[in-house]
């Protein structure tokens, strides 16, 4: 680290969303500080770079190093895959995952653990607080004489603030730090730490530094869980003080059943914040990213307890033993949880696929949001006035118009979408498409098929010319630019399709009989393009604004 690689390399933009509403890459690479991404032409050399450092770049240097010595005595001790992910859970290096494990863990819907975020943040304070809480109780006389939970909170603080850093600090983990760091702080002051204005002050704070996040997933998904689940604890709390004031004695359970009643409240207390986790994520998972895991409650009802109890308090005493040299055998019994919780993930994920819902529609999304709000914030009946709002989105996203043909951005891939009483059906323009663009678009329309040119009884395709018919009409797919010398002429295109895309620049903007055009150009300035049909004429829907 502090070095610098040699070597020829290809660098291209980020690219931006792969159809209207998908994730704009672009946009979030602008604000980390990303202008291009890329990769070497052949094995890159290491060279020595004389550069002077300041302060901060010695601070950064230093703490990149102290990670990947961190994250290399993790894979020392625990050789393999559980290594790999105990080191992600640590440092927030997630290169050495194998694919398959990443996968299992996606579909499982167990993938939020490699994100180091609340959960992870959470269970760090946790296990400090009650460590230190636990080596106050040793002093009984001076505990009895000062606040040890304020102490406990301000430690747990320190320690979530050294776990942000040794992390990466990533977005994810600067906002879930944000959050933690003013609910202890709230505890310093002897307040409630959990409640909807502490997640309020939360959420202006991460808008106030990193403003583009209420645009990601992440953010999202972060908060709608959050106030889902302060809303519903705050509600059974209530409920559950107006029964004991209600009620004169309180039932005594024998010492026997008292361990399988601890275990079977814990057990249901996972269940239901998974549950509600999920729901008030799933909207925003439709929407982003098209699918839905159908077995998450499941494998996260049998994997959190071990990272829980087991993985996360093994990696915080690690930590601390680190400089004592009594890690080694911390790392390998975090290694052996970890490995059981890929276990876990490997066996829900072999139940089920992930279901995919086709991308929700924005109208949808920003009812379905109404109504979560009106179902977590007002502490009265008029929780009810969320059922219309939920009636709404879900009427939006039933009856919303389905595009019939999409463009990239690049203008390279096309493809007329089929629906189909077994789902959509994608017949594309290339034997060999862009896999990350289709793979984009088969979430977003619910396409698990994908039917190549020389199968596809849609689009037929010579080395000039793709015909496509995109509902009732027919697209003309132009694959040479106007200074081709085998370019078809312009007039007879107009009148032989009802809409024309031309695939390289330059060419053509317009027809001068008026049949709408789309070209390379249109594309690069304006983003990828959905195509509807409006009483047979074409309407096309870019993904962004074009440039200012």
């Amino acid at each position: 680290l502090g070095g610098g690689v040699y070597g020829l390399v290809r660098l291209t933009s980020p690219s931006g969303p792969a159809l209207p509403g998908g994730y704009d890459f672009a946009f979030h690479s602008y604000f980390n500080g990303i202008g291009a991404n890329g990769f070497f032409l052949g094995r890159p050399d290491a060279i020595e770079l004389e550069m002077t450092f300041g302060r901060y770049e010695t601070v950064v240097v230093a703490l990149q190093r102290l990670r990947r010595s961190i994250s290399q005595q993790i894979q020392q001790a625990a050789p393999g895959r559980s290594g790999a992910v105990s080191a992600a859970l640590v440092t927030g290096n997630k290169s050495g995952i194998p694919e398959d494990v990443t996968e299992a863990l996606r579909v499982s819907g167990l993938a939020h653990i490699l994100s180091i975020s609340g959960l992870h943040m959470a269970l760090v304070a946790a296990t400090v607080m009650a460590s230190l809480r636990l080596g106050f109780a040793f002093a009984p006389d001076w505990s009895a004489r000062h606040p040890v939970r304020k102490y406990a909170a301000a430690g747990a603080l320190a320690a979530t603030g050294f776990y942000l850093f040794l992390a990466g600090a990533g977005v994810a983990t600067q906002r879930s730090f944000v959050m933690l760091a003013i609910m202890l702080l709230a505890l310093t002051f002897d307040r409630n730490a959990v409640t909807m204005r502490n997640l309020a002050l939360a959420a202006i704070a991460v808008m106030v530094v990193a403003p583009d996040e209420v645009a990601g997933p992440g953010f999202q998904m972060s908060f709608a869980a959050t106030a889902a689940l302060i809303a519903v604890y705050g509600g059974w709390q209530d409920w559950r003080q107006r029964r004991e004031r209600r009620r004169s004695d309180r039932p005594q359970f024998h010492a026997a059943f008292f361990l399988p009643i601890v275990i079977s409240r814990y057990a249901l207390g996972i269940g239901i914040t998974s549950l509600i986790a999920g729901l008030a994520t799933g909207l925003f998972a439709s929407y982003h990213f098209g699918r839905v895991v159908p077995y998450g409650l499941l494998a996260n009802l049998a994997a959190m307890p071990v990272v829980t109890i087991l993985v996360m308090p093994l990696a915080v005493a690690a930590i601390v033993a680190m400089p004592f040299g009594l890690h080694v055998y911390l790392f390998k019994a975090m290694a052996l949880a970890v490995e059981l919780v890929i276990g876990i993930a490997e066996r829900v994920a072999a139940l089920s696929p992930a279901i995919s819902t086709g991308q929700m529609p924005a109208t949808a999304l920003i009812v379905f949001s109404l109504s979560l709000i009106l179902l977590c914030f007002p502490s009265t009946r008029l929780k009810l006035t969320a059922l219309p709002f939920l009636a709404m989105g879900a009427a939006f996203w039933v009856f919303e118009q389905s595009p019939v043909a999409i463009l990239s951005e690049d203008a390279r891939q096309f493809a007329v979408i089929e629906n189909t009483g077994q789902g959509a059906r994608l017949h594309v323009n290339r034997d060999r498409p862009n896999a990350f663009t289709v793979e984009q678009w088969q979430a977003a329309y619910a396409a698990p098929m994908i039917i190549k040119p020389g199968k596809s009884s849609l689009m037929r395709c010579d080395d000039t010319l793709c015909r496509a018919e995109t509902g009732t009409m027919l697209t003309g797919y132009v694959l040479t630019s106007s200074e081709d010398a085998d370019m078809p002429a312009l007039e007879k295109l107009c009148d032989q399709f009802d809409l024309l895309v031309f695939a390289k620049a330059p060419s053509p903007q317009s027809c001068p009989n008026g049949t709408p055009v789309v070209s390379a150009q249109m594309l690069a300035r304006n983003g990828a393009a959905e195509i509807y049909e409006n009483e047979g004429r074409p309407v096309i829907a870019h993904a962004l604004p074009g440039p200012r």
